[in-house]
Order: C-alpha cells, then structure tokens, then sequence
C-alpha cells in the first residue's frame, strides 16, 4: 500500500483504503482534464471545511467554549468562554476527517473525562435554508464512556 502523503495522520485500514481509491479516482480525474495539481493543493483542498473560529453552546456542561482551529497549522484549541476559567485544550486536528483526539485533563479544567475524546467537525445546515453552523460531535473511542464511536456531547455554534 502506497503511503498516505500525511506521515503522522492516524486512520484505520478501512479508511485508508477508501482514502487510496478516492486520491486515485481524484488523480485519474485531474489528469484527464489536463489540469496540473501539486501535492500541496490536495491536501488544502480536502480539509478546508475545518476551519472554524467561534463560540459554542457546551450541551453537557451547560456552559459555552470557544474553539479555534488554524488550519495552516492543523490545529485544534479550545478555551472556556463567559467564565472566570483560564485552561486551554491544544490537539492536532486530522485535515481530512476534520477530527482530533482531546484530552480535557489540563491544569484548571473542572472535572475532565477521564480519558481523551475525539472531537469531530461537522457542518450543519437547516432543510430548505442557506443558513449553515458548524457542530462538535464529541465521542469515546475507548468505550469507557459509553458505546465506543456513539456521541457524549454535542457542541453547537452560537457565534462566529
């Protein structure tokens, strides 16, 4: 199997071999249109839907964070908002699946899972309307929180 041209991304068989087919779709594609695209502008390409920059309702918690991603950097962080908190969260954020392993357990973090949660990105939009916010989808991949994969916490943009 070819490498994946992201050395430190973590994915499973499964999604690599669907990565693999959908980069040699996407390359046979390209090179029939005759357009010319480097190595940079692929990866830019795929994980630009990841950038977020706002304020979140914390469903669980009942309070609100503010999550910045940089995406030149593939770069999650997460702060509290609306409190007297001072913590911040720091993950690498996975540019084609948009998600990232948090681990909540920081000096001043309240209360922190007890183990590290993956953080994913969506994009959400209302049926019949342009309006669009994104969302972080929070679950355990370990199963120690619950079902392994299925959803803790949901995070909803309410700003930004």
């Amino acid at each position: 199997t070819p490498p994946l041209p992201f050395p430190n991304l973590s994915v499973g068989s499964g999604q690599r071999v669907f990565f693999n087919m959908a980069r040699s779709v996407l390359l046979i594609a390209i090179a029939a249109s005759g357009a010319l695209v480097t190595a940079v502008d692929f990866p830019q390409s795929i994980g630009f839907d990841c950038a977020v920059s706002g304020i979140f309702a914390d469903i669980h918690d009942g309070d609100q964070k503010k999550v910045t991603v940089d995406p030149a950097r593939h770069s999650l962080r997460i702060t509290p908002y609306g409190n007297d908190q001072t913590w911040a969260v720091h993950a690498k954020l996975d540019p084609i699946f948009c998600n990232a392993s948090v681990n909540f357990n920081v000096p001043g973090k309240p209360g922190p899972p007890p183990v590290a949660l993956s953080a994913t990105i969506w994009h959400m939009s209302k049926a019949k309307s342009p309006s669009s916010k994104k969302s972080v989808e929070f679950t355990d991949p370990s199963g120690t929180l619950g079902k392994a994969g299925s959803p803790l916490n949901i995070w909803i943009q309410v700003d930004g």
